[in-house]
């Protein structure tokens, strides 16, 4: 009875791992997806919705000055647009951002501006309340991991223990001790 007991619990662990496993793939091609589709904001949470450069066609594009900026909700509709010429001539006040588009999502408003230093900003609310504001510079995804630096390993001496001499006695005090941090 207990190796039945033993592999009833085998099973489930097995099976959890699998389920973990599946659930784990699905989400890293997920992100994937997401990374390839243009949008500017893979990573980033927007209320759940995609940021996009668009070409005049609506194509994901690598400038946003061709088109314009369309934000759009999970199922594909969009919930802001504003078109490249609106953004061009916005009658920019140097030091301010300038409102250049307006929208909601079902959370509440969306608004977009375009800063002094020519980012962008997409202001809003998500799902659970918390309002956002994302900021970007350039069209495409552009948000850099960290750098890393590999870490330094430095080999720590090999203690040894004091040999005793062959009469017994401790190794003379004029020996360096690796060990010894006292100096």
């Amino acid at each position: 009875m207990n190796h039945a007991r033993h592999s009833s619990r085998l099973l489930i662990v097995s099976v959890s791992v699998v389920v973990l496993m599946a659930l784990l793939f699905s989400s890293l091609m997920l992100v994937t997806a997401q990374e390839t589709d243009g949008r500017v904001n893979p990573v980033e949470h927007v209320g759940g919705a995609a940021v996009f450069c668009v070409d005049a066609d609506f194509n994901p594009a690598a400038h946003w000055t061709d088109g314009g900026i369309r934000v759009l909700d999970a199922e594909g509709q969009e919930l802001l647009f504003a078109a490249a010429e609106v953004i061009q001539n916005s009658g920019r006040t140097p030091g301010e951002p300038v409102q250049v588009g307006t929208g909601a999502n079902a959370f509440g408003p969306l608004e977009l501006l375009l800063l002094p230093n020519e980012s962008f900003q997409l202001n809003g609310t998500d799902e659970w309340g918390k309002s956002f504001e994302f900021v970007w510079g350039g069209c495409g995804y552009t948000v850099e991991a960290p750098a890393t630096t590999a870490p330094t390993i430095v080999p720590e001496p090999t203690c040894i223990p004091p040999q005793d001499l062959v009469d017994g006695t401790v190794a003379p005090a004029t020996v360096i001790d690796p060990c010894d941090l006292r100096g």
